[in-house]
Formats: C-alpha cells, structure tokens, sequence
C-alpha cells in the first residue's frame, strides 16, 4: 500500500497533470488508484491526466466542493455548507470564536 501527497495549486488546477506524472511510472500494472483531490477544480484536473493511464485496474476520484461543473461531469465529490462554513469563518475573524468540525456529505457519482 502507497499513499502519496502531492501539492496542486488550486489556482492553477491544470498543474495536477504535472504532479501525477511521476507517479506513473511507479505504479505497477493493475494497481488500484484513488484520488481525493482537495477542490473540483483539481479533480477534473486529475481526471484528465487519469484518462491517459494504462494498466490501472481501478480508478476512485473524489473532488471538494460540490460545485455546478461536478454535478455536470458526473464527479463525485465532499459537499459543505458553504454559506454555514463563510459565517462561521466570519464570526471566527471578528469574534475570535473557534468552530468546531463541519459536517460533510459524500455525494457519489460516476467517479
């Protein structure tokens, strides 16, 4: 068992591709891979990249967001509150309040 973290900037989701790559080569025929991405963004990204790979016997791609372009390619993914997340945030910056965990829901689509 590997488990690798490897840093995307979310701003630039396209360089997902580039920190793939050299996992590539290490993974042997038949591996089963999963990808938890921490934005949509990346996961569509990673998704891409993915597509290319030969040999990988299964494929797991979970993004964060849950925003419309998810929905729209069948990218399952992490779903928050984000109105709830922006006001505790908020209260956080003004009020010095630390909030405890949010909750999350695992919307599983095609990926």
């Amino acid at each position: 068992e590997c488990i690798d973290w490897l840093e995307v900037d979310d701003r630039f989701p396209e360089s997902a591709a580039a920190s793939m790559a050299p996992l590539l080569g290490a993974l042997p025929r038949g591996t089963r891979l999963a990808v938890l991405a921490m934005s949509d963004r990346v996961a569509l990204a990673a998704r891409d990249e993915l597509a290319r790979w030969p040999g990988i016997e299964r494929r797991a791609l979970v993004g964060f967001d849950d925003g419309s372009s998810a929905a729209d390619c069948g990218l399952t993914t992490v779903r928050q509150d984000a109105r709830r997340k922006g006001r505790l945030a908020v209260r956080a910056l003004l009020d010095g309040l630390r909030p405890g965990p949010l909750p999350v829901e695992l919307i599983v689509r095609d990926t």
